[in-house]
Protein backbone atom coordinates (compact mmCIF):
# COMPACT_ATOMS: atom_id res chain seq x y z
CA UNK A 1 0.00 0.00 0.00
CA UNK A 2 0.98 3.26 -0.94
CA UNK A 3 1.19 6.17 1.95
CA UNK A 4 0.56 9.57 0.44
CA UNK A 5 2.21 12.40 1.81
CA UNK A 6 0.36 15.78 1.30
CA UNK A 7 2.65 19.16 1.50
CA UNK A 8 1.13 21.74 3.98
CA UNK A 9 -0.56 24.57 2.66
CA UNK A 10 -2.63 27.46 3.68
CA UNK A 11 -5.70 26.65 5.11
CA UNK A 12 -7.71 29.39 4.21
CA UNK A 13 -7.07 29.21 0.68
CA UNK A 14 -7.79 25.63 1.13
CA UNK A 15 -10.88 26.25 2.82
CA UNK A 16 -11.79 28.86 0.14
CA UNK A 17 -11.34 26.85 -2.75
CA UNK A 18 -13.07 23.95 -1.26
CA UNK A 19 -16.30 26.30 -0.71
CA UNK A 20 -16.10 28.57 -3.66
CA UNK A 21 -15.39 25.17 -6.08
CA UNK A 22 -17.59 22.65 -4.32
CA UNK A 23 -14.63 19.99 -4.00
CA UNK A 24 -13.19 18.25 -1.07
CA UNK A 25 -11.07 19.84 1.28
CA UNK A 26 -8.27 17.37 0.00
CA UNK A 27 -8.90 18.47 -3.43
CA UNK A 28 -8.46 21.66 -3.09
CA UNK A 29 -5.26 21.01 -1.07
CA UNK A 30 -3.87 19.10 -3.88
CA UNK A 31 -4.51 21.92 -6.11
CA UNK A 32 -2.91 24.40 -3.76
CA UNK A 33 -0.17 22.33 -3.27
CA UNK A 34 0.11 22.20 -7.17
CA UNK A 35 0.60 26.70 -6.64
CA UNK A 36 -3.23 27.13 -7.69
CA UNK A 37 -4.64 29.22 -5.10
CA UNK A 38 -7.39 30.98 -6.99
CA UNK A 39 -10.57 30.00 -8.33
CA UNK A 40 -9.69 31.48 -11.66
CA UNK A 41 -6.58 29.36 -11.94
CA UNK A 42 -8.40 26.20 -10.27
CA UNK A 43 -11.04 26.39 -13.47
CA UNK A 44 -8.09 26.93 -15.79
CA UNK A 45 -6.17 23.89 -14.40
CA UNK A 46 -9.12 21.63 -14.52
CA UNK A 47 -10.95 22.46 -17.64
CA UNK A 48 -8.86 24.36 -19.99
CA UNK A 49 -9.91 25.38 -22.78
CA UNK A 50 -8.35 23.75 -26.44
CA UNK A 51 -6.17 26.61 -26.87
CA UNK A 52 -4.53 25.95 -23.56
CA UNK A 53 -3.37 22.19 -24.15
CA UNK A 54 0.00 21.31 -25.69
CA UNK A 55 0.22 19.85 -29.45
CA UNK A 56 0.05 15.77 -28.86
CA UNK A 57 2.07 15.34 -32.10
CA UNK A 58 5.44 17.07 -30.41
CA UNK A 59 5.38 13.55 -28.63
CA UNK A 60 8.01 11.36 -29.89
CA UNK A 61 6.25 8.61 -32.59
CA UNK A 62 2.76 10.16 -32.07
CA UNK A 63 1.82 9.91 -35.64
CA UNK A 64 3.21 6.16 -35.62
CA UNK A 65 0.81 5.27 -32.50
CA UNK A 66 -1.93 7.27 -33.92
CA UNK A 67 -1.75 5.45 -37.26
CA UNK A 68 -1.97 2.02 -35.30
CA UNK A 69 -4.54 3.02 -33.62
CA UNK A 70 -6.57 3.98 -36.15
CA UNK A 71 -5.97 0.67 -38.11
Amino acid sequence: MIDWVVQPADEKTVALLSSSLLIDPLQARLLVARGISTRDDAYRFLEPSPDQLHDPFLFDEMEAASRMLHK
